[in-house]
């Protein structure tokens, strides 16, 4: 099974982007073992194609530990209009920090993760993880049987969970448009 991060988060950029369309500016936030792992290259390549299909400069600030973000986000004080968050859970551990560093310097946080939305990031598109979950018991149960792994087909999600944060949009002074809401799976108020 692939839970398709590396797709969620360009769609969130783009969402941000319908929403401030005058946003030029991002910085994408990576945990600072990334570069060396295949899926995260796959991810920075993908979501830079997106940033300058959309006409935005990217900034990339490599982070693992709270004092690393602390500085990552000193650095991006009144240099950028938007912070990525690469879908990686030693980030998802620091996620209060994150969403803190831009609410603290007025940086709309966007990821593809919900649980930094529930925390005050502005934006999550995330895959819809209840049928990957359903899904990982049929290849489990596969397995047990005798299937042998490389013949099982992956499988992408094929259901994205949108949920902004209209409390988050509220204090950023963003006005996150109707037909967006009409889209969102959860909002948070």
């Amino acid at each position: 099974m692939s839970n398709g991060l590396h797709e969620y988060a360009p769609r969130g950029l783009r969402l941000f982007k319908d929403i401030a369309p005058t946003a030029e500016r991002v910085a994408l936030l990576v945990p600072t073992f990334s570069p060396r792992f295949l899926a995260a290259q796959g991810w920075l390549k993908s979501m830079e194609a997106v940033v300058h299909a959309l006409d935005m400069r990217p900034t990339t600030h490599y982070a693992s530990t709270e004092g690393e973000i602390r500085g990552a986000f000193a650095a991006m004080e009144g240099r950028v209009d938007v912070v990525v968050v690469v879908p990686d859970h030693s980030l998802l551990l620091h996620r209060r920090v994150i969403v803190g560093g831009g609410l603290e310097r007025m940086i709309p946080v966007i990821c593809p993760q919900p649980e930094f939305v529930l925390d005050g990031a502005l934006l999550s598109v995330d895959p819809d993880r209840t049928p990957i979950y359903r899904r990982l018991a049929y290849y489990v149960d596969a397995i047990l049987k005798g299937a042998k792994p490389s013949d099982l087909p992956i499988e992408e999600p094929s259901k994205s969970w949108l949920m902004p944060n209209l409390k988050t949009a509220k204090l950023l002074g963003i006005g996150i448009p109707g037909p967006i809401l009409m889209r969102a799976d959860q909002v948070i108020e």
